[in-house]
């Protein structure tokens, strides 16, 4: 691995001039003097980490980026002053961590700013400190952002339950309808290319939930372009807050709605707001009341009634919908959503993806 000394940065790759009153500990290779080197050949790819209180899963988060066949990984774990064990287990992988900080933070979107304000390298990744990826991911995602030349690749990813075991698969799609009635875009997965966050700014940390999904809308919408990469490059935990806490979740993308579209009423927001199918019927409703209005709007409702019969036959879609049910009503967890599946299967006499 090639290194450079802090005297010899180049000046156009910026290091975050954090507070650093209120940090608790920090350490890893750049607080020895050493960073890594891009080049043409080899771009340095950074991923961040950020995580509070998550013993459990963190040294699987950190192995899987320390293990990937790709080599030249500049990685950042961004601590939210965790007062469990999971700083300790952190250290534990210093001398493999370019950079690694506890101290508070206004939240996950907070936290992964300041990640992507540290990052020096010509693309960025976010893993959260529950999930982690495929030992090929960053190559695949690289060879594919260098080939098609585009600013931003992602991938699908494999759900899993708190076990790790495989519940069903995440498909990453892309198209008008997706964006703005339903993120499917796993923002793990999505390799960034750093002055992106220079022209388009970082995660707006007034929302809790969706600041992901309102980063990816913001970019699509200013035409930024998308590649998919079909292929599971990541794990990914289904007990995470955005799929815990739905009614947090829908009351940001209301607002999310009203602030893109403020033509909607109350009643076009309660059916918009939650991720769960429209009908068809409403959908058509509100694309004739709308109409010329808003062109993202009218495509999005265009968009999602003519994959309305295709989505329907998917029992993945019910799954999640059922589950979110089952959670907020009876306090069901991830670990029964291969019971609702097989229910689901029964009933309706549809396949899942696999």
């Amino acid at each position: 691995m090639q290194y450079i000394t802090a005297e010899n940065i180049d000046s156009n790759r910026r290091i975050a001039d954090l507070d650093k009153k209120k940090r608790r500990v920090e350490g890893g290779l750049c607080s020895r003097g050493h960073y890594k080197k891009s080049s043409t050949d080899n771009p340095l790819v950074s991923i961040v980490t950020v995580v509070l209180n998550q013993e459990h899963t963190i040294e699987q988060c950190i192995e899987s980026v320390l293990g990937q066949s790709y080599d030249n990984i500049e990685y950042i774990v961004i601590d939210g002053d965790s007062s469990d064990g999971t700083l300790e287990k952190i250290q534990q992988y210093e001398s493999g961590l370019d950079r690694y900080l506890s101290e508070p933070d206004n939240g996950i979107y907070d936290a992964m700013n300041k990640g992507i304000g540290l990052a020096t390298g010509d693309y960025i990744l976010l893993l959260n400190a529950d999930d982690w990826y495929q030992n090929d991911a960053v190559e695949v995602l690289l060879r594919a952002a260098l080939s098609k030349d585009v600013a931003v690749v992602h991938a699908d990813a494999i759900v899993v339950d708190d076990n790790g075991k495989k519940v069903a698969e995440s498909r990453g799609w892309l198209h008008d309808g997706i964006y703005t009635l339903g993120a499917s875009i796993r923002h793990e997965t999505m390799l960034v290319r750093r002055e992106i966050y220079d022209e388009y700014g970082v995660y707006d940390v007034s929302y809790r939930i969706i600041g992901d999904y309102e980063y990816m809308l913001r970019l699509y919408k200013a035409g930024v372009s998308f590649f998919h990469v079909n292929a599971p490059l990541l794990y990914f935990r289904g007990s995470g807050v955005s799929n815990t806490n739905i009614r947090q979740r829908s009351q940001e993308r209301e607002r999310l709605f009203r602030k893109l579209f403020p033509f909607l009423d109350q009643k076009d927001l309660n059916d918009l707001k939650i991720s769960g199918r429209v009908p068809v019927k409403e959908r058509i409703r509100l694309k004739n009341k709308h109409e010329g209005k808003c062109a993202l709007f009218e495509s999005s409702m265009a968009c999602n009634i003519a994959d309305q019969g295709v989505a329907e036959k998917c029992c993945w879609v019910y799954l999640w919908r059922i589950q979110r049910f089952m959670y907020n009503v009876f306090g069901l967890g991830p670990n029964n959503l291969g019971v609702v599946k097989r229910i689901i299967q029964k009933i309706g006499g549809v396949s899942g993806r696999e």
